[in-house]
């Protein structure tokens, strides 16, 4: 139990807010990308 606790608090602390930020913002991108590739392939 104590263990889980640990992780959890790690995971939700400030200091790895601003990595779990830029990870959203790359999978949004990379989400981004792949509906544009998706999308220029049906028009061709």
């Amino acid at each position: 139990m104590v263990v889980f606790l640990s992780i959890v608090a790690w995971a939700y602390s400030k200091r790895r807010k601003q990595e779990f930020d830029e990870i959203a913002r790359q999978l949004i991108e990379d989400d981004d990308s792949v509906a544009a590739m998706v999308k220029e392939k049906r028009h061709v």
